[in-house]
């Protein structure tokens, strides 16, 4: 399987490139599909995989709209099918979807990014 489906571009190859080469260890990119609760849902290039974010992507977020959501491109650890990978960086964003944060109403609360077209239906 490959990302191009997916909205993988030679543009985001070549951030992954230069991100992996800064990180200093073998990362995969992947795209978030599903959140559920703290695990995310990654489609990578060989299958769909459970992911949460690094240790140090939460320390370095600063708020929630730096943490990956429904349709970030990430840099996760390879690892087997089975494994609960860790998601190290997120690529650039070309657009962010947000709410209001139902728990404090002053600050957003990320639902999608890199999101083209939407569809509300009330």
């Amino acid at each position: 399987m490959s990302l191009e489906p997916f909205g993988w571009t030679p543009a985001l190859a070549q951030d992954f490139h230069s991100l992996s080469d800064e990180l200093g260890f073998p990362v995969e990119p992947g795209r978030v599909v599903r959140q559920d609760r703290a695990l995310l849902k990654v489609q990578t290039a060989t299958s769909v995989v459970l992911a949460a974010p690094s240790g140090t992507l939460f320390a370095q977020a600063s708020s929630a709209e730096q943490l990956p959501v429904i349709g970030d491109w990430v840099a996760l650890t390879p690892g087997g099918a089975g494994d609960t990978r860790h998601i190290h960086r997120v690529l650039g964003r070309s657009s962010l979807l947000s709410r209001r944060d139902p728990g404090e109403p002053d600050r957003p609360q990320p639902v999608a990014a890199n999101v083209k077209r939407v569809l509300i239906v009330v």
